[in-house]
């Protein structure tokens, strides 16, 4: 799904991908000075596969040429005179994921993710949610991860309002029930500090939805 119809999609349910999209060299210069450096500049285009490995990525920018050196060496690489990316501030944090995938039987499932390694124990390292997803659900799947004692400030970490990544997986859940075209989602990294949650990347899929058998129950095997 292209930017501009994600940003559709996903703002009535509050979610938003930090950072601004800016259409060639001298755009891309100037959000980033409005939004300070250092900054982080990725080719916006989401047909575009192994960005990284492309150079299609730079993190940790730091002046205005930079910036727009680095959307003309993207333009170059993918053989278009300009191309739309996305500059985003530099955020550092708690790292989790939270995504919707469709499954034949149970149909729309809620995915939620640690992005770090963790003590090794009860915690999952992900968790999956029969949407739609209500507040207690989300919080119980939350502190579930392995990195929940990372979140509430386990060894002197930093300790996080967990109310914003909550909020998101419950949000996730109203969008898996309204719109079944969805057919995968995927916001990752979403990172999560002292001054909120920012989604850095996100990913999404539209297909024809699959009738699901009624006359079956969803349920998760325990």
């Amino acid at each position: 799904l292209a930017p501009s119809a994600q940003v559709e999609l996903l703002a009535p349910y509050g979610i938003h991908l930090v950072g601004d999209l800016a259409a060639d060299p001298d755009e891309a210069e100037a959000i980033a000075s409005e939004i300070g450096y250092p900054v982080a500049v990725k080719v916006a285009d989401p047909t575009v596969r192994h960005k990284s490995d492309r150079g299609l990525v730079r993190i940790d920018v730091r002046t205005g040429s930079d910036v727009a050196d680095a959307a003309r060496r993207f333009a170059e690489e993918l053989g278009h005179d300009r191309v739309d990316v996305l500059v985003q501030p530099l955020v550092l944090g708690h790292v989790a994921s939270v995504g919707l995938v469709r499954d034949p039987q149970l149909g729309p499932l809620v995915r939620v993710g640690g992005g770090a390694a963790g003590p090794v124990g009860s915690w999952a390292e992900e968790v999956l949610l029969l949407p739609p997803v209500e507040a207690a659900d989300a919080a119980r799947a939350v502190r579930a991860l392995r990195i929940w004692p990372q979140l509430v400030g386990d060894h002197g970490l930093e300790e996080v309002d967990l109310a914003p990544l909550e909020a998101l997986v419950a949000s996730v859940g109203r969008l898996a029930v309204d719109v079944p075209h969805v057919a995968d989602l995927t916001l990752e990294p979403v990172v999560v500090n002292a001054n909120g949650l920012f989604c850095v990347d996100v990913k999404v899929r539209i297909a024809e939805p699959p009738e699901l058998d009624t006359g079956v129950p969803r349920r998760l095997r325990s």
